[in-house]
């Protein structure tokens, strides 16, 4: 089997089509944020960051130069207030935009969701990770995110090391347990009318 990922000195990149999940304190995820990106422009990279004000602010609070840089998209999704297909489109296009270079890297976290549709929104991503092959990395702080939501990722950061997530559904099964779900849920509904 061939090796999916690259390494870097201190934390492993995901190399092109994998979508990876991280659960831990914020901090821990703002300095994965920061390194991933810092990488990525140090190879010419073109990157896109999406994600909370607080969070996006203090990814550029810890390295002011990624405001300024012009390879690097910020996405604040409390000033943006856009919705999730709207969110999908957004990066669809940025990748669409830059698919004749070498490569994109991409980083969100999707605090913004109510954890159903988080759940949807990530299963979805990885259909259009895999599609359009770029790499993604999802940062969910343990303080607001259950364990729940990793999921959707087939690949988890644990320790600075890229692995294969036990727990991962694929999303034709995900999307086929919430059709059931809903499903159950109108027929419940309709006994109560």
């Amino acid at each position: 089997m061939r090796n999916r990922f690259k390494k870097s000195e201190q934390t492993q990149a995901p190399e092109s089509g994998v979508h990876v999940g991280f659960l831990g304190q914020r901090a821990e995820g703002i300095r994965h944020t920061v390194q991933y990106l810092t990488e990525g422009t140090a190879r010419h990279e073109h990157c896109f960051l999406i994600g909370p004000n607080s969070f996006v602010d203090a990814v550029v609070e810890s390295v002011p130069e990624i405001a300024l840089d012009r390879r690097i998209e910020l996405v604040r999704t409390d000033s943006e207030n856009l919705s999730p297909l709207a969110l999908l489109g957004r990066i669809m296009g940025f990748v669409d935009g830059h698919k004749n270079r070498p490569r994109v890297r991409l980083v969100g976290c999707p605090e913004w969701l109510p954890p159903t549709q988080m759940l949807a929104w990530e299963s979805l991503l990885t259909l259009i990770v895999r599609r359009y092959k770029f790499p993604w990395l999802c940062i969910h702080d343990a303080e607001i995110s259950a364990a729940s939501a990793l999921i959707p990722h087939p690949f988890l950061l644990q320790k600075g090391r890229i692995v294969r997530n036990s727990g991962f559904i694929e999303p034709s099964e995900f999307q086929r347990r919430l059709r059931e779900r809903a499903s159950g849920l109108h027929s419940l509904q309709s006994r109560f009318r």
